[in-house]
């Protein structure tokens, strides 16, 4: 029995998913002499399968990865880059609460999902960008050339953190605080470098906010 998927072209010249399915008929001498089977159009069925799998690794209000796949992500990259350099940041919008509290929850999840396009428009798409926490997200960077590198990438998300939301009648400063670490000097996972960056993030808390430091 033959069986396989694959992707041919359609009389529009889109690519679409087929699934073929078959076996061989052999004559008295054991010789192939053709094959029967049929050819699926799967084509639908392959697009609800990536837009599910899309879904279940993307946060739904921001778009970005969501805690799971960001943590999967870096671990996945790390083992594969273990031998260079990398950053691992974790940002928490600055009185995120007093935001909602005084424009309400709708305006919040506006403000944060502005603020993560703020930030998307600064990086790659070979970065990893993913919120994993109401207000919190995590921005990591890999193969880093130098320290020096470290602190050019924190002062620019840090610049695009600091914003101002407008719509209609609301004009809305926004600033965020970033805690920093450093694979592997700080941690050999995503666990580790983000205990190690949440330390970093309270610290620039505890001095006044809008800020980044790198954990010490």
């Amino acid at each position: 029995m033959i069986e396989s998927e694959f992707r041919i072209k359609d009389i529009k010249n889109d690519y679409v998913w087929c699934h073929t399915r078959g076996k061989t008929i052999y004559d008295d001498n054991k010789r192939a002499i053709r094959v029967i089977g049929k050819i699926v159009n799967i084509d639908l069925h392959k697009k609800e399968l990536q837009t599910l799998e899309y879904k279940a690794k993307r946060d739904p209000l921001t778009g970005v990865y969501n805690k799971s796949a960001t943590k999967d992500l870096i671990d996945h990259y790390i083992q594969k880059h273990s031998d260079t350099k990398h950053i691992f940041m974790i940002v928490d919008i600055d009185d995120f609460k007093s935001i909602n509290d005084k424009f309400g929850h709708l305006q919040g999840d506006k403000i944060l999902s502005f603020v993560i396009n703020q930030v998307k428009m600064i990086f790659s798409s070979g970065e990893i960008i993913g919120r994993i926490g109401g207000d919190e997200f995590a921005v990591f960077i890999g193969d880093i050339s130098n320290k020096e590198t470290v602190f050019i990438k924190a002062d620019l998300l840090q610049r695009a953190l600091r914003s101002v939301y407008r719509e209609e009648e609301y004009e809305i400063s926004v600033s965020g605080s970033i805690g920093v670490s450093l694979y592997p000097r700080d941690g050999k996972n995503y666990n580790q470098l983000l205990n190690c960056a949440d330390k970093a993030l309270y610290d620039v808390k505890d001095q006044g906010k809008d800020g980044f430091k790198l954990f010490t």
